[in-house]
Protein backbone atom coordinates (compact mmCIF):
# COMPACT_ATOMS: atom_id res chain seq x y z
CA UNK A 1 0.00 0.00 0.00
CA UNK A 2 3.03 2.40 0.54
CA UNK A 3 4.39 1.86 -2.28
CA UNK A 4 1.33 2.48 -4.44
CA UNK A 5 0.94 5.53 -2.28
CA UNK A 6 4.88 6.68 -3.29
CA UNK A 7 3.95 5.94 -7.13
CA UNK A 8 1.64 8.84 -7.98
CA UNK A 9 3.89 11.32 -5.70
CA UNK A 10 7.29 10.59 -8.04
CA UNK A 11 4.72 10.46 -11.16
CA UNK A 12 3.51 14.03 -10.54
CA UNK A 13 6.48 15.56 -9.38
CA UNK A 14 5.90 16.07 -5.62
CA UNK A 15 7.92 16.70 -2.67
CA UNK A 16 5.62 15.50 0.21
CA UNK A 17 8.00 17.58 2.40
CA UNK A 18 7.10 20.53 0.94
CA UNK A 19 3.14 19.98 1.33
CA UNK A 20 1.11 19.93 4.50
CA UNK A 21 0.06 17.16 6.23
CA UNK A 22 -3.60 17.76 5.83
CA UNK A 23 -2.48 17.74 1.84
CA UNK A 24 -0.40 14.82 2.22
CA UNK A 25 -3.13 12.83 3.86
CA UNK A 26 -6.00 14.26 1.62
CA UNK A 27 -3.23 12.79 -1.51
CA UNK A 28 -3.24 9.22 0.30
CA UNK A 29 -6.96 9.04 0.96
CA UNK A 30 -7.57 9.26 -2.80
CA UNK A 31 -4.86 7.00 -3.55
CA UNK A 32 -6.13 4.85 -1.49
CA UNK A 33 -9.93 4.96 -2.91
CA UNK A 34 -8.12 4.58 -6.46
CA UNK A 35 -6.40 0.80 -5.41
CA UNK A 36 -9.23 -0.23 -3.63
CA UNK A 37 -11.86 0.69 -6.47
CA UNK A 38 -9.56 -0.65 -9.18
CA UNK A 39 -9.11 -4.21 -7.41
CA UNK A 40 -12.81 -4.54 -6.39
CA UNK A 41 -13.86 -3.48 -10.09
CA UNK A 42 -10.96 -5.78 -11.79
CA UNK A 43 -12.23 -8.61 -9.04
CA UNK A 44 -16.01 -7.84 -10.31
CA UNK A 45 -14.91 -7.90 -14.08
CA UNK A 46 -17.48 -4.72 -14.79
CA UNK A 47 -17.32 -1.56 -16.78
CA UNK A 48 -16.98 1.64 -14.87
CA UNK A 49 -20.64 2.44 -15.86
CA UNK A 50 -21.09 -1.18 -14.00
CA UNK A 51 -19.42 -0.73 -11.68
CA UNK A 52 -20.62 2.63 -10.16
CA UNK A 53 -24.45 0.91 -10.72
CA UNK A 54 -23.38 -1.75 -8.33
CA UNK A 55 -20.95 0.47 -5.74
CA UNK A 56 -24.60 2.79 -5.25
CA UNK A 57 -26.47 -0.78 -4.64
CA UNK A 58 -23.92 -2.35 -2.58
CA UNK A 59 -23.58 -1.76 1.37
CA UNK A 60 -19.96 -4.09 1.15
CA UNK A 61 -18.44 -2.29 -1.71
CA UNK A 62 -19.47 0.73 0.45
CA UNK A 63 -17.52 -0.55 3.31
CA UNK A 64 -14.43 -1.89 1.19
CA UNK A 65 -14.32 1.66 -0.47
CA UNK A 66 -14.71 3.30 2.68
CA UNK A 67 -17.77 5.08 1.30
CA UNK A 68 -20.39 4.80 3.61
CA UNK A 69 -22.23 6.97 5.56
CA UNK A 70 -25.71 6.65 7.85
CA UNK A 71 -27.84 9.00 6.25
CA UNK A 72 -27.23 8.91 2.50
CA UNK A 73 -25.59 6.99 -0.43
CA UNK A 74 -22.74 8.56 -1.91
CA UNK A 75 -20.19 7.69 -4.58
CA UNK A 76 -18.28 8.22 -7.39
CA UNK A 77 -19.44 8.42 -11.30
CA UNK A 78 -17.97 6.92 -14.15
CA UNK A 79 -15.80 9.27 -15.24
CA UNK A 80 -14.16 9.45 -11.78
CA UNK A 81 -14.01 5.69 -11.49
CA UNK A 82 -11.79 5.85 -15.29
CA UNK A 83 -9.85 8.64 -13.72
CA UNK A 84 -9.00 5.91 -11.07
CA UNK A 85 -7.40 3.72 -13.22
CA UNK A 86 -4.90 6.18 -14.89
CA UNK A 87 -3.67 7.47 -11.69
CA UNK A 88 -1.07 5.32 -11.84
CA UNK A 89 0.73 4.58 -15.13
CA UNK A 90 1.00 0.71 -16.48
CA UNK A 91 4.62 0.81 -16.21
CA UNK A 92 4.76 1.80 -12.43
CA UNK A 93 2.32 -0.92 -11.88
CA UNK A 94 4.19 -3.74 -13.42
CA UNK A 95 7.32 -2.55 -11.17
CA UNK A 96 4.82 -2.97 -8.03
CA UNK A 97 3.65 -6.17 -9.61
CA UNK A 98 7.08 -7.36 -10.07
CA UNK A 99 8.07 -6.23 -6.42
CA UNK A 100 5.30 -7.97 -4.68
CA UNK A 101 5.91 -11.42 -6.82
CA UNK A 102 9.44 -11.40 -5.78
CA UNK A 103 8.60 -10.84 -2.15
CA UNK A 104 5.99 -13.49 -2.18
CA UNK A 105 8.20 -15.53 -3.79
CA UNK A 106 11.47 -14.49 -1.55
CA UNK A 107 12.93 -17.77 0.71
CA UNK A 108 12.10 -17.38 4.19
CA UNK A 109 14.35 -17.25 6.39
CA UNK A 110 14.44 -19.49 9.68
CA UNK A 111 12.68 -17.37 12.54
CA UNK A 112 11.34 -15.68 10.09
CA UNK A 113 7.22 -15.56 8.63
CA UNK A 114 6.60 -15.95 4.67
CA UNK A 115 4.91 -12.79 3.82
CA UNK A 116 1.28 -11.69 3.69
CA UNK A 117 0.58 -14.86 6.10
CA UNK A 118 1.63 -17.44 3.82
CA UNK A 119 2.44 -20.61 4.60
CA UNK A 120 5.20 -21.02 2.25
CA UNK A 121 6.94 -18.73 -0.71
CA UNK A 122 5.20 -18.91 -3.82
CA UNK A 123 6.34 -20.74 -6.42
CA UNK A 124 7.08 -18.86 -9.96
CA UNK A 125 8.21 -21.98 -11.66
CA UNK A 126 4.93 -23.36 -12.42
CA UNK A 127 2.58 -22.04 -14.46
CA UNK A 128 -1.59 -22.17 -14.33
CA UNK A 129 -4.28 -21.55 -16.78
CA UNK A 130 -7.40 -21.72 -17.14
CA UNK A 131 -8.44 -22.36 -21.00
CA UNK A 132 -12.08 -23.72 -20.29
CA UNK A 133 -13.89 -20.80 -21.49
CA UNK A 134 -12.13 -19.62 -24.31
CA UNK A 135 -14.58 -19.55 -26.96
CA UNK A 136 -13.56 -21.92 -29.81
CA UNK A 137 -13.71 -20.00 -33.46
CA UNK A 138 -16.16 -22.73 -34.81
CA UNK A 139 -19.51 -22.95 -35.82
CA UNK A 140 -22.24 -26.06 -35.79
CA UNK A 141 -21.50 -28.45 -38.28
CA UNK A 142 -24.46 -28.52 -39.91
CA UNK A 143 -25.42 -29.88 -43.67
CA UNK A 144 -25.48 -26.38 -45.55
CA UNK A 145 -23.08 -24.52 -43.69
CA UNK A 146 -20.58 -26.43 -44.28
CA UNK A 147 -21.72 -26.69 -48.19
CA UNK A 148 -20.47 -22.98 -47.76
CA UNK A 149 -17.43 -23.31 -46.31
CA UNK A 150 -16.42 -26.11 -49.21
CA UNK A 151 -17.87 -23.39 -51.81
CA UNK A 152 -16.15 -20.75 -50.31
CA UNK A 153 -12.74 -23.12 -50.11
CA UNK A 154 -12.82 -24.49 -53.58
CA UNK A 155 -13.72 -20.99 -55.31
CA UNK A 156 -10.93 -18.85 -53.26
CA UNK A 157 -8.71 -21.68 -54.27
CA UNK A 158 -9.47 -21.66 -58.26
CA UNK A 159 -9.98 -18.17 -58.31
CA UNK A 160 -5.78 -17.88 -57.47
CA UNK A 161 -4.95 -20.50 -60.38
CA UNK A 162 -6.90 -18.13 -62.40
CA UNK A 163 -5.20 -15.25 -61.83
CA UNK A 164 -1.94 -16.84 -61.96
CA UNK A 165 -2.33 -17.52 -65.66
CA UNK A 166 -4.34 -20.88 -66.08
CA UNK A 167 -8.18 -20.70 -66.84
CA UNK A 168 -10.50 -23.11 -67.70
CA UNK A 169 -14.13 -22.44 -69.14
CA UNK A 170 -16.30 -21.33 -66.70
CA UNK A 171 -20.23 -19.95 -66.90
CA UNK A 172 -19.45 -17.46 -64.55
CA UNK A 173 -16.49 -16.23 -62.25
CA UNK A 174 -15.81 -17.92 -58.78
CA UNK A 175 -16.47 -14.70 -57.23
CA UNK A 176 -20.19 -15.14 -58.88
CA UNK A 177 -20.57 -18.74 -57.43
CA UNK A 178 -19.44 -17.71 -53.86
CA UNK A 179 -22.59 -14.67 -54.15
CA UNK A 180 -24.99 -17.34 -55.31
CA UNK A 181 -24.06 -19.77 -52.68
CA UNK A 182 -24.07 -16.71 -49.71
CA UNK A 183 -28.04 -15.53 -51.46
CA UNK A 184 -28.57 -19.09 -50.35
CA UNK A 185 -27.45 -19.25 -47.23
CA UNK A 186 -29.10 -16.08 -46.40
CA UNK A 187 -32.38 -17.63 -47.67
CA UNK A 188 -31.68 -20.65 -46.13
CA UNK A 189 -31.04 -18.63 -42.82
CA UNK A 190 -34.85 -16.57 -42.95
CA UNK A 191 -36.86 -19.51 -42.90
CA UNK A 192 -36.03 -20.64 -39.25
CA UNK A 193 -39.85 -19.12 -38.59
CA UNK A 194 -41.41 -18.91 -41.63
CA UNK A 195 -44.44 -21.32 -42.41
CA UNK A 196 -43.67 -24.49 -44.23
CA UNK A 197 -40.00 -23.84 -42.89
CA UNK A 198 -39.12 -27.74 -43.10
CA UNK A 199 -40.26 -27.88 -46.98
CA UNK A 200 -38.69 -24.32 -47.73
CA UNK A 201 -35.10 -25.66 -46.21
CA UNK A 202 -35.36 -28.76 -48.00
CA UNK A 203 -36.08 -27.34 -51.19
CA UNK A 204 -32.93 -24.82 -50.75
CA UNK A 205 -30.74 -27.48 -49.68
CA UNK A 206 -31.21 -29.20 -52.72
CA UNK A 207 -30.60 -25.95 -54.77
CA UNK A 208 -27.16 -25.80 -52.66
CA UNK A 209 -26.42 -29.11 -53.27
CA UNK A 210 -26.50 -28.75 -56.97
CA UNK A 211 -24.52 -25.42 -56.90
CA UNK A 212 -21.67 -27.39 -54.69
CA UNK A 213 -21.49 -29.92 -57.39
CA UNK A 214 -21.14 -27.63 -60.43
CA UNK A 215 -18.41 -25.83 -58.00
CA UNK A 216 -16.69 -28.61 -57.47
CA UNK A 217 -16.08 -29.99 -61.00
CA UNK A 218 -15.16 -26.48 -61.89
CA UNK A 219 -12.53 -26.92 -58.90
CA UNK A 220 -11.66 -30.13 -60.32
CA UNK A 221 -10.70 -28.48 -63.53
CA UNK A 222 -8.30 -26.12 -62.50
CA UNK A 223 -7.00 -28.60 -59.77
CA UNK A 224 -5.81 -30.56 -62.69
CA UNK A 225 -4.62 -27.79 -64.93
CA UNK A 226 -2.07 -26.65 -61.80
CA UNK A 227 -1.02 -30.19 -61.19
CA UNK A 228 -0.29 -30.75 -65.05
CA UNK A 229 0.50 -27.26 -66.02
CA UNK A 230 2.09 -25.39 -63.12
CA UNK A 231 5.60 -24.23 -65.18
CA UNK A 232 3.08 -22.01 -66.93
CA UNK A 233 2.10 -20.05 -64.03
CA UNK A 234 4.26 -17.67 -61.36
CA UNK A 235 3.22 -20.02 -58.67
CA UNK A 236 6.21 -21.85 -56.86
CA UNK A 237 6.27 -25.48 -55.81
CA UNK A 238 5.24 -24.88 -52.46
CA UNK A 239 2.66 -22.08 -53.13
CA UNK A 240 0.91 -24.58 -55.67
CA UNK A 241 0.78 -27.60 -53.22
CA UNK A 242 -0.47 -25.15 -50.85
CA UNK A 243 -3.47 -24.58 -53.24
CA UNK A 244 -3.39 -28.50 -54.09
CA UNK A 245 -3.90 -29.63 -50.49
CA UNK A 246 -6.76 -27.34 -49.57
CA UNK A 247 -8.78 -27.92 -52.67
CA UNK A 248 -7.81 -32.03 -52.29
CA UNK A 249 -8.67 -32.20 -49.08
CA UNK A 250 -12.53 -30.69 -49.86
CA UNK A 251 -13.11 -32.81 -53.04
CA UNK A 252 -12.30 -36.22 -51.26
CA UNK A 253 -14.81 -35.04 -48.46
CA UNK A 254 -17.39 -34.40 -51.64
CA UNK A 255 -17.46 -37.54 -52.12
Amino acid sequence: MRLFFRRPFAIRGIDPSKRTAKQNARFARFSALCLRANVARMLLGLAHREFCVRLADSALLQWLLHLGEVDSVKVFAKSTSHRFERWVKPESMQAINDQLIALCAAPVRLGQSAPFGLQDPVRCDDAFFDTTVVKAPIHFPTDWVLLRDATRTLMKATLCIRRAGLKERMPQSPEDFMRDMNTLCMAMAAQRRQKDSKKQRKRILRSMKKLAKRVGTHAQAHLAALQTRREETGLSTGQARVIEAHMSSVIEQRH
